[in-house]
């Protein structure tokens, strides 16, 4: 539990936040965002709350698959609402990856490592945050993910097949 002070200290913080933002015009949605990521500075706030954008993401992703396979097998009535599903997956998946990226970059020590980690060949922006997400969080096809990407970067320095999580 978070003592008095430090939920002050956080409130304060997002009415500063909202306020600031109100008198320079950004909008609503904007300013929401950008207050709750202020309770985000506690690292362990930092840690569920990446753990918690690249589960969704991960979810989101399969229904995708999902909804793609099904599309390939799909009756020609019914491919416009698949077609309309894909598109708001996709929507949802660029969104999350946005607050994804804020929250990275919210946090001077998580931008450092990040930027560390996406500047070794064959790992992009979605590999590096599963490295920096608390180990329990990362599931054994994520580590074998890292792993291949690592073994590829050493390899003759040729990466074939894509970079591993260069989305």
């Amino acid at each position: 539990p978070r003592s008095p002070a430090k939920r002050s200290s956080g409130w304060r913080a997002r009415g500063a936040i909202r306020e600031v933002g109100k008198a320079l015009g950004l909008p609503q949605t904007e300013l929401e965002r950008l207050a709750r990521l202020s309770d985000g500075w506690d690292a362990r706030n930092v840690g569920r709350e990446l753990t918690a954008l690249h589960k969704r993401r991960d979810q989101l992703i399969a229904m995708r698959q999902q909804e793609k396979a099904r599309s390939a097998e799909a009756h020609a009535r019914e491919r416009p609402s698949i077609e309309r599903h894909l598109e708001w997956l996709e929507r949802e998946i660029a969104e999350l990856e946005v607050a994804r990226d804020e929250l990275v970059r919210a946090s001077a020590s998580l931008k450092e490592r990040h930027g560390l980690l996406c500047s070794i060949p064959g790992i992009g922006p979605v590999a590096a945050v599963v490295v920096l997400l608390p180990s329990a969080s990362v599931s054994d096809t994520a580590s074998a993910a890292i792993v291949s990407a690592s073994a590829i970067a050493a390899g003759d320095g040729a990466v074939t097949g894509g970079a591993v999580g260069r989305r």
